[in-house]
């Protein structure tokens, strides 16, 4: 956390079906905007994940990603999404 910057992320637990960490933040531009992004990556770790993730996993991260920048700008601020294989 710094006076501009506050964030918080997490990553999945050992054993889950998928590795992965996903970052959420807003910072606080010059010009009084703020900007809020999602940083996320993620990698199937059993078998079953991995031959599944391009029917399932991907679309489905895609689509929660982009759900949760239209609710957070529809609140307060500019959104922006990063997402990183």
């Amino acid at each position: 956390r710094t006076p501009k910057r506050i964030a918080f992320s997490y990553e999945t637990l050992q054993g889950h079906v998928e590795q992965g960490a996903s970052q959420f933040a807003v910072e606080a531009q010059d010009n009084g905007k703020k900007t809020f992004s999602i940083t996320t990556w993620s990698r199937p770790s059993m078998l079953a994940a991995r031959l599944t993730a391009p029917v399932f996993a991907n679309p489905l991260m895609g689509y929660c990603t982009r759900a949760a920048l239209l609710h957070f700008a529809a609140g307060c601020c500019d959104a922006s999404a990063q997402s990183h294989p």
